[in-house]
């Protein structure tokens, strides 16, 4: 397998991609629970139950793309039209839904939500299914996924800075969480950010995504039957799949229970801001960091070593506790620590993927991207899906309700699920990592034959 490397222009613009799609998600993990509880005044259960299904939906959707892409060759190429018509289909459906348009009756409500989230949910899959799959065709060369991963971390920490960390304090500007018009403008400023990051990722993949790139292999006459047995028969795809499905669950987790944690737990003025800002000076760190330890020791090592250290600074959070008001300061050290370490882990999963892809060539002679992405993203999804599900049950068993009191158990499970759940969700992943086969030896062996 020759190599096929590519330009720091094309890195930084695909590089953006995933940004692309992310910010959506972010926004949605972070507001969408807030937007229907507070603003629609909607169930937080029913809402936790059509995450999931939502969730499960975008899984159900990712081999019928991924499917698509493997068997489009046009003269744009074989990801571009996906991820400009996605873009498309993306930013219109993501405004329908946080448009602020109230009905009088909670039906009609439920009703054009789910219409508006499952329209949303087709664009995003096209824009995520290539952000993993394009990769392949990119580069080649380990230094350079490396790096490409460490571009899409610096710009997910700027993202996190904007939602996670000064989201509220932007909702607020606009008229807080019981405005529309809130809502409305700052799915505005996402939409924009969004169409910046997926022009530049075209633009960062248009030399490369024609039939030049594309490796041959023996099996062209692919079957939808196919995905099971590509998923049985790769080992390096379902150890993937496993580690990150199960670190994913507890990132969504956490980002749909972090206005509840800062707001209730905390209950510090611009909590959210002040623990989570320095997460962006953080991730560039940790961005760097992990690159290193990627490139010198390669992604399977530097994914133990970031999930190892994640696990160690969760149960000195949870030992600790350090939520009352006179310990911002170690909070702050402490969830910055945390953010080092999972930084670090995540930013190997997307290399991953792509490596997966070249190890499902070397094995089985099979250049699958589209396949090989649309079963990890199926899986990523399917498990992820359930935390929505989880945090509505869990909020409606503690007895949230909105401006309401913050008993005892209420603040205990927030503090679960926004710590207890992440500890055992990367404990397991660690474990599970172990087995996986493309270690830097074997990435070289892969690359190296003819």
């Amino acid at each position: 397998m020759s190599k096929n490397k590519a330009s720091i222009f094309q890195l930084i613009g695909f590089g953006l991609n995933n940004s692309a799609s992310n910010a959506h998600w972010f926004y949605i993990s972070v507001f969408f629970l807030v937007y229907c509880t507070n603003y629609l005044e909607l169930s937080p259960v029913v809402i936790g139950i059509l995450m999931t299904l939502f969730r499960v939906f975008d899984g159900i959707t990712d081999p019928i793309i991924g499917f698509l892409i493997d068997k489009t060759d046009t003269k744009f190429g074989k990801f571009r039209p996906f991820m400009f018509f996605g873009t498309i289909i993306m930013n219109l459906s993501f405004l329908s839904v946080f448009w602020g348009v109230k009905f009088d009756t909670d039906l009609k409500n439920y009703i054009y939500v789910i219409f508006a989230y499952s329209i949303w949910v087709i664009g995003y899959t096209c824009v995520t299914i290539c952000t993993k799959g394009a990769q392949a065709i990119l580069t080649n060369d380990s230094a350079q996924r490396s790096l490409l991963s460490g571009i899409d971390t610096i710009a997910m920490m700027a993202l996190n800075f904007m939602i996670l960390a000064s989201g509220m304090v932007i909702l607020n500007h606009f008229g807080g969480i019981k405005s529309g018009e809130a809502f409305r403008a700052f799915a505005f400023i996402i939409v924009i950010i969004t169409s910046f990051c997926s022009l530049s990722a075209i633009l960062g993949i248009w030399k490369k995504d024609n039939s030049k790139y594309y490796i041959t292999s023996t099996q062209v006459d692919l079957k939808f039957s196919d995905y099971l047995k590509i998923f049985l028969n790769n080992k390096a795809l379902k150890t993937l799949v496993f580690s990150a499905s199960s670190t994913k669950i507890a990132l969504s987790t956490m980002s749909i229970v972090t206005i509840y944690f800062f707001s209730l737990v905390v209950k510090v003025q611009n909590a959210q801001l002040k623990v989570n800002a320095p997460t962006v000076f953080i991730g560039l760190l940790a961005s760097f960091v992990a690159i290193s330890l990627a490139v010198k020791y390669g992604r399977k090592k530097a994914y133990l070593i970031g999930a190892l250290f994640t696990v160690a600074t969760l149960i000195s959070i949870l030992v600790v506790r350090p939520f009352a008001e006179n310990q911002l300061l170690l909070l702050v050290v402490m969830c910055g620590l945390f953010n080092f370490g999972k930084s670090m882990t995540e930013a190997q999963v997307i290399p991953m993927i792509a490596d997966v892809v070249d190890y499902e060539k070397y094995i089985n002679n099979r250049f699958v991207p589209g396949m090989i992405s649309t079963i990890f993203s199926f899986f990523d999804k399917l498990i992820s899906s359930l935390a929505g599900l989880f945090v509505g049950i869990i909020l409606e068993f503690a007895g949230y309700i909105p401006g309401g009191e913050v008993t005892q158990k209420l603040y205990y499970s927030i503090i679960f699920l926004y710590f207890g759940m992440p500890l055992i969700s990367y404990t397991i992943a660690m474990l599970k990592m172990r087995g996986f086969p493309i270690d830097a030896e074997m990435y070289e062996k892969m690359h190296s034959k003819n």
